[in-house]
């Protein structure tokens, strides 16, 4: 490697990522030549491999265990391994709440002969609020055939103080799967307050995949377009987001997956000291699947005194019942459940009811789901719930908290209504600074989608966890 300044040429391995880009972003780990230059209001990579290796993406459901964990394929490169776990939204799967790094030796071991990933402390199938949580493998794998080459290269031009524009372009020549992805962002500082980013993406041919998905069109090409703006003064903060790509659009390291609209506008603002007001809307469409979902949630919260916390609000969801989660479970019932809001009881819990699950990266729903839903099922029919919530938080001491939530909604479909009462109860203990046990029983709608409103009998979930490094 030569350095000179901030800019360097090397040779051997390196990642080709770039946090830049949101929809663009080409994320491999491979051998070769690779150059950056950072001088000035200008910031660009490029880099070139030539070899026969291809990347396999791999996610699986958290088992409560350090492993072992197979992943698809024994062929994989050493070292080329990216490890994440990664948290989705339990009532969206599609959409990644935190995605966290880990590091080899310190925080797993990858036997590659094998395909086996070893964990240092196990890990959990879903977090404190029973969100699911999988483990995703991204590496290189080598495919025995002919060579060919991997280019790439992206730029980040800072106008000025306030604008910056960029563009990225990624080309695999893989004779068995040929691949292109490019974009060009912008983003703007208008004031101290407002910010603003755009993209624009398109996508040529297909990534190789992981375990349990087939492969669609190799030839598929789509576009991808995301918008983000958030303004922040002192006691306001407000955040909007939406992201669109069409059927034909692939990217792993994509923040939309393909045929997805995902929107969203975040309100928070603090009246007083004491009294915090928060609104949410949300908007969820599937392409592939046929189903859109719309949702806001308007709240409350004041602060009695340093110890407790009370609020409450109301929350209002339309659903195509096809976008609806099993409870407990990362299956949605598109295609499967489409009618009566009565007699579902489908849903089962143990301490592990989905543990080593193979998870399609692309929707964070499982490959094979088996839903057992009503086989007298309406196809195409909608679900409007409107509920009221109350909830409060108490700490009774620096190190121990409780929590409480209960909901009265009523949803209504196919011309049908029912009103059903959940609710969560948890407690959560602090005996050391980075560690926490939590436990934490709920009630909650057989299938359920934005807020935890939908349809369906009541079911019942209860985990206790311990928080110690990852989470």
């Amino acid at each position: 490697r030569l350095d000179r300044g901030r800019s360097n040429l090397l040779y051997g391995d390196y990642t080709t990522s770039s946090n830049d880009f949101n929809l663009a972003n080409y994320n491999r780990s491979l051998t070769g030549a690779k150059a950056h230059y950072e001088e000035g209001a200008v910031k660009a990579n490029a880099w070139v491999a030539y070899g026969e290796t291809s990347q396999v993406v791999d996610e699986i459901r958290g088992a409560g265990m350090s492993g072992p964990y197979s992943v698809s394929s024994p062929n994989g490169i050493k070292g080329s391994e990216k490890v994440e776990l990664i948290v989705r939204d339990r009532f969206q799967p599609g959409v990644i709440l935190q995605a966290t790094t880990l590091t080899r030796f310190s925080d797993y071991e990858f036997e590659v002969f094998n395909g086996r990933l070893l964990f240092r402390s196990p890990v959990p199938s879903v977090d404190s609020n029973n969100n699911p949580v999988s483990i995703r493998i991204t590496y290189e794998v080598d495919g025995g055939g002919k060579r060919f080459a991997t280019a790439g290269a992206d730029a980040v031009v800072r106008i000025n103080q306030a604008i910056a524009v960029g563009a990225s372009i990624a080309k695999d020549n893989n004779p068995d799967a040929e691949y292109l992805v490019l974009g060009v962002m912008g983003e703007a500082k208008v004031s101290d307050a407002i910010r603003l980013k755009a993209e624009i993406a398109q996508s040529k041919g297909r990534p190789s995949v992981g375990q349990g998905i087939v492969p669609a069109n190799l030839a598929d090409e789509g576009n991808a377009i995301s918008l983000e703006a958030s303004y922040e003064i002192d006691s306001l903060r407000v955040r909007a987001t939406a992201s669109k790509a069409d059927v034909g659009f692939h990217n792993n390291n994509a923040i939309v997956s393909e045929g997805r609209t995902e929107a969203g506008v975040q309100v928070a603002y603090r009246m007083t000291p004491s009294l915090a007001l928060s609104a949410d809307l949300r908007h969820s469409k599937s392409d592939i699947d046929k189903t859109k979902a719309n949702g806001v949630e308007l709240a409350a919260d004041y602060a009695v005194n340093d110890k407790l916390t009370v609020g409450g609000g109301v929350r209002q969801a339309k659903q195509d019942t096809g976008s609806l989660v099993i409870a407990g479970t990362t299956c949605n019932a598109a295609g499967s459940y489409a009618g009566s809001i009565d007699g579902y009881n489908g849903a089962g819990f143990g301490l592990n009811p989905n543990a080593g699950q193979v998870i399609n990266s692309n929707t964070g729903t499982g490959v094979a789901c088996a839903t057992g839903l009503p086989a007298n099922a309406v196809a195409g029919s909608t679900v409007s719930s409107t509920g009221v919530f109350a909830r409060a938080t108490y700490d009774v001491n620096e190190k121990f908290g409780l929590f409480g939530e209960v909901q009265s909604d009523k949803a209504t479909s196919a011309g049908n209504s029912n009103t059903t009462a959940t609710y969560a109860l948890g407690a959560e203990y602090r005996p050391y600074d980075q560690t926490r046990v939590y436990l934490r029983h709920e009630q909650v709608r057989g299938l359920a989608g934005l807020y935890g409103l939908g349809v369906g009998d009541k079911s019942n979930l209860t985990t206790l966890g311990v928080d110690t490094e990852y989470m």
